[in-house]
């Protein structure tokens, strides 16, 4: 089995810690008060929900590209696979989330309460961290190597 390159380790790592930093941003914003400010709330929230999107697209290209981080998973261990179609399955569902929360904090979307966008905000953030730790667990299978939990 071979490993990828510590170079390519290092920077899945780096945009590993990169996305949990907007998610953690994500979770501050929404845990902000909103009463009697409800659209700036919301504006802040729609910017962190942006910056979660741009991250996860880095992710997703990073990890699904022709020259992708899979690839290397599927070349060395082949009995992944199903691992590595499930991880594909869920970038389709966590984009679709954040699409979603994207259009109820959209400036031009019909006022929402913050309540509701609390809640699909929380469930983005729980898919989000399933999602990361399905990563890592599939790095961890495909070479031995702990990419972090907290990074």
């Amino acid at each position: 089995m071979t490993a990828p390159s510590v170079a390519d380790l290092s920077e899945l790592r780096r945009r590993r810690h990169k996305l949990r930093t907007a998610i953690i941003n994500l979770e501050q914003c929404l845990a902000a008060p909103a009463i009697g400010d409800d659209e700036n709330w919301r504006l802040r929230v729609h910017g962190s929900v942006e910056a979660v999107l741009a991250d996860f697209r880095e992710h997703v290209a990073l990890t699904e590209g022709s020259d992708g981080f899979h690839q290397d998973v599927l070349a060395s261990a082949p009995h992944l696979t199903g691992a590595v179609e499930r991880l594909v399955r869920d970038h389709a569902r966590v984009a679709a989330r954040i699409d979603a929360l994207l259009a109820l904090t959209a400036g031009d979307a019909d006022r929402v309460a913050p309540a509701e966008i609390r809640g699909d905000g929380t469930d983005l953030i729980n898919a989000l961290m399933k999602h990361r730790q399905l990563g890592a667990d599939l790095v961890f299978d495909a070479f031995e190597t702990d990419i972090g939990g907290s990074g």
